[in-house]
Parts: structure tokens; sequence; C-alpha cells
């Protein structure tokens, strides 16, 4: 993908992010925009705050915690 284009999604990930932390409900659907743009934004949204995560607390830990709450709903589901 385009650096332009990458930076573009990135720079509407933080926003939507920024929004959503702001509880702006019409500021976040003003960044996603559509259900289209927003599946285009979507894993962008997640790959950067796995990104921070891994920076706060380690690549082993977020594995770590991510595998623990998998598990449990598997129990849960299985149950």
């Amino acid at each position: 993908m385009d650096t332009e284009i990458v930076d573009d999604l990135r720079a509407q990930a933080f926003a939507a992010v920024a929004a959503w932390l702001r509880r702006d409900q019409e500021g976040f659907d003003g960044v996603v925009g559509s259900d289209e743009e927003a599946a285009v934004l979507l894993p962008i949204v997640i790959g950067e705050l796995i990104t921070a995560l891994e920076r706060l607390v380690g690549q082993h830990e977020v594995h770590k915690q991510v595998d623990g709450w998998l598990d449990e709903r598997r129990t849960r589901l299985a149950g």
C-alpha cells in the first residue's frame, strides 16, 4: 500500500481512537465514516492499539493476556 495512504489511514485511526476516548460519538462517526470505510480502518486501529500495548507491557505479556482470555472464553462456551 502506498505510504501516503498508510499515513492517512493511521491519522484517521488515531482520530477515531481519540474521539472514542472522549466518548464523542458524533466525532467518531465523522472520522470513521460509512461501514465500508470502517471495515478498512478497523485493522489499522487494531494494529496501532496492539503496537502501543506491546510497547507498554511487552509482546509476551500481550500474547499471554490474549491467550488467557481466549482459553477462558472457549471454556465458557464449551461448558
